[in-house]
């Protein structure tokens, strides 16, 4: 009977070609889509769920007050792990670490290339997490001072001749240190926001010491496993009430702690990246898009299965007669659903696998559909394929087997078939989502340019910076620099836009000693101003002979004014910070970070003061015109050779750095242009299939017509019509779920764009456009046709 079943199917398939390809290439780009989209949900799901306990290990973050605003921090103090053991019963152990952070590491005195993952953490760290060591014990490798466990590549950098254990390497990372290697770790192959190249020990280190018993100094994260019983909103709870204890009543009034799961922190708010950067909510967004591409191309096989209803009418009147009952016609017709189905996974695979090496480097991935691998997911996903396929062909075979052999043995219309209101209504749903992607790619492109052309308050054109490890090196390559020609300005600091590092909570209003105000701080030489671009509202900005008298003085933004409650920036000039520091000048406030946040406030003091002296983030900034970029860099590094021994120089452009801080929403728009594509065009294969069956069936009556005279134009048009009105009653429907959709999403940032009503028009008129298009080139075709031809019979 299956083989019978089969034959049938592969018979109507070469009998209805035109109807089985735009079915297979539905179906088969939406299933592609939804293999490519699972593969990316499941990868960016998958951070950190490879420790055994890592559901039972809790990140502790701490959430501040930022000028009555709460703002969630992944950086907290050193004492927080030991406390929470100590004072909560759920518990058992915790680790304390510095981020990843970029670093120098040397061996023998030479200095090998900045390395960007570097951690420095407590003895638990190789035990907490199942990081796999090669040579080592996970449970004493980083309990002296002084040791470092660092990757197998790491390993065959640095020692490239022999065995790196108990060798002896310098780390220039919170001081310079020396350490023994007395563990090799295996490189990183799994998803982990604790990705790493070196792990040394963080005791030792003199920040450490400093801030063992410091509630005041954050710059660690904070990792505690708990007991799998231990009830965790109590744990929290309990958790705030001992820490406030420990920072005291004033403090405790705008600090709240609070737990993330270690596999939800990669997606959380707390972490940022300069490139792509997942999150739960992109998460949501591409899981949308790939049901609701299959969803599309469901819709068409449904559709044009009950649109050709009259045609198979016959075929089951006469089965029927022949004694077959309705249980037979549904196997029959499901199968054809479940084996069409199967043939486009067959194709979605191929397909999938020619585009993954392009998908990987899109979002700069390593996935893979190997077998071996991947066994579970491609079971999986046969097994949706034959659920999805049983699925589509449910309504059409109900549909065609409940046909009654007397009425379509008797040739009766088409109108009296039914499902017509049906197939309207799925056209509509189909074209309402295509506008609904239509809509996001116009909103996220519009507000991805907005980003990146927005007035930024500061020059990041043709603005380069180095970093510097010596004072007296950079002072000797910006005496040799700054006369070259082309090269317009040179700055010292230790931040600039998109690399500000330091914050400070302080009293800095007399008025109001009991409020912390929150303010970035940055320390920089006279030119500093000059060679961003930064607009003086009012006082002055450094001045490199005045340096000296100027060392308790400092520079603020327009944010920090109005902080401080002061009406105009003439009003700031000479009030006094604190105790100690004077403004100099209020520059016009500059977005040093991403515009999805607010900008807050700066404050820009003097390098020369003795508490803002070089801390090893400092570096040289440096203007340019009428010079190409790789003359400059080949200069730059050439002067570097002669200053700076034994350290490769590193540079980067600050419109670069910016524009990374917007990778993932440029990664967004893209997606998205790319997705409304495919489902536009799987939509339109749909309306194309109506169309041409729309047309076979009115054959007769558009011949009848051009005998009567009827013009070409006239016939497209009674042809085009309904659909065209189909489209654009899903384009109306769709109008309020994209408004609410995009707006959700602009609510990120805190600059953006205004979903105005020219976005709706563009996307109404692509949606129009589209449709007419595809329908008229089939209503053309029909209009064209001999009328002889269809009326010979007549």
């Amino acid at each position: 009977m299956i083989k019978n079943y089969i034959k049938i199917a592969l018979r109507n398939y070469r009998t209805y070609k035109f109807y089985t390809i735009i079915n297979v290439l539905g179906l088969s780009i939406g299933i592609t889509c939804v293999m490519l989209i699972f593969l990316f949900v499941s990868d960016e799901m998958s951070y950190d769920t490879f420790h055994t306990d890592h559901e039972q290990i809790q990140f502790l973050g701490v959430e501040r007050s930022f000028g009555g605003e709460f703002r969630k921090s992944r950086i907290s103090a050193f004492p927080l792990g030991r406390t929470a053991v100590e004072e909560l019963s759920g518990a058992e152990s915790f680790v304390t670490a510095t981020p990843a952070n970029p670093g120098r590491v040397s061996v023998d005195g030479v200095n090998f290339t900045p390395e960007n993952k570097l951690i420095a953490a407590t003895s638990g760290f190789f035990t907490m997490f199942n990081f796999p060591l090669v040579t080592g014990n996970p449970e004493t490798v980083l309990q002296e001072p002084g040791t470092v466990v660092i990757t197998e590549s790491m390993a065959e950098k640095y020692f490239p001749t022999g065995n790196a254990l108990n060798q002896t390497l310098t780390i220039d990372r919170y001081g310079v240190e020396e350490y023994k290697v007395v563990g090799i770790a295996e490189d990183m192959t799994r998803n982990s926001y604790l990705s790493f190249s070196t792990v040394f020990s963080i005791e030792g280190l003199s920040s450490t010491q400093s801030n063992r018993d410091s509630w005041g100094s954050s710059m660690y994260n904070t990792f505690v496993r708990f007991d799998k019983n231990a009830n965790m909103l109590e744990q929290e709870v309990a958790m705030n009430t001992a820490f406030d204890v420990q920072i005291g009543e004033r403090r405790a009034a705008n600090t709240n702690f609070f737990f993330t799961p270690l596999a939800d922190l990669y997606l959380s708010d707390l972490i940022e990246a300069e490139g792509f950067k997942g999150s739960y909510t992109y998460i949501y967004i591409f899981s949308a898009i790939a049901i609701f591409v299959l969803l599309l191309a469901s819709i068409n096989y449904m559709n044009l299965s009950t649109a050709r209803g009259m045609q198979r009418g016959r075929e089951v009147g006469v089965r029927k007669v022949l004694g077959a009952n309705k249980n037979q016609l549904l196997q029959q017709f499901l199968s054809e659903s479940v084996l069409l189905s199967l043939f486009s996974l067959a194709i979605a695979f191929l397909a999938a696998e020619l585009l993954l090496p392009y998908f990987n480097t899109f979002f700069d991935k390593s996935l893979s559909l190997n077998v071996s691998e991947s066994l579970g997911f491609i079971a999986l996903l046969v097994l949706a394929t034959l659920v999805f396929g049983l699925l589509s062909g449910m309504y059409p075979a109900l549909f065609l087997s409940r046909f009654k052999p007397s009425l379509i043995l008797k040739s009766q219309s088409m109108a009296r078939v039914g499902g017509v209101n049906l197939r309207k209504a799925l056209v509509v749903f189909q074209f309402g989502i295509s506008t609904v992607l239509v809509v996001g790619t116009i909103v996220v492109l519009n507000q991805l340019n907005y980003l990146l052309e927005k007035d930024l308050g500061f020059n990041k054109e043709q603005t380069v910076y180095i970093p510097f490890d010596s004072v007296n090196e950079m002072n000797a390559f910006k005496e040799k620099v700054s006369n070259y020609q082309g090269i317009t300005s040179v700055a010292h600091a230790d931040g600039v836009p998109g690399e500000i590092v330091f914050s400070r909570s302080a009293e800095y209003d007399p008025e109001r000693p009991e409020e912390d105000i929150a303010a970035h701080i940055i320390s920089v030489d006279g030119y500093y101003d000059e060679t961003l671009g930064l607009e003086i509202l009012a006082g002055s900005f450094f001045e490199e002979e005045r340096a000296t008298a100027q060392i308790d003085h400092v520079v603020i933004n327009e944010a920090f004014m109005k902080r401080m409650n002061w009406a105009s920036p003439e009003e700031a000039i000479d009030k006094v910070l604190g105790t100690d520091q004077t403004v100099l000048g209020v520059v016009k406030d500059f977005h040093f970070r991403s515009l999805r946040t607010a900008i807050t406030p700066v404050i820009i003091g003097s390098q020369h003061a003795p508490e803002t002296t070089f801390s090893g983030n400092d570096m040289l900034v440096i203007q340019f015109q009428d010079i190409e970029e790789a003359d400059l860099i080949a200069f730059l590094r050439a002067s570097w050779s002669e200053i700076v021994s034994g350290t490769p120089m590193t540079y980067t452009f600050i419109d670069e750095k910016m524009d990374q801080l917007y990778r993932t929403d440029e990664k967004l728009g893209q997606a998205f242009s790319f997705f409304a594509a495919i489902g536009i065009f799987i939509a339109c294969l749909g309306l194309l299939g109506l169309t041409s069956f729309s047309a076979q069936l009115r054959i007769k009556e558009i011949g009848i017509r051009k005998v009567l005279g009827a013009t070409v134009s006239s016939i497209v048009g009674l042809l085009s019509k309904e659909f065209v009105q189909l489209v654009v009653l899903g384009f109306l429907i769709a109008i309020p779920a994209s408004w609410y959709l995009m707006n959700t999403w602009l609510g990120d940032f805190a600059y953006k764009i205004e979903i105005g009503p020219g976005i709706f028009i563009v996307a109404g008129l692509v949606s129009v456009t589209i449709a007419i298009l595809t329908t008229g080139w089939q209503s053309i075709k029909a209009a064209l046709a001999n009328p002889a031809d269809s009326l010979r019979s007549e």
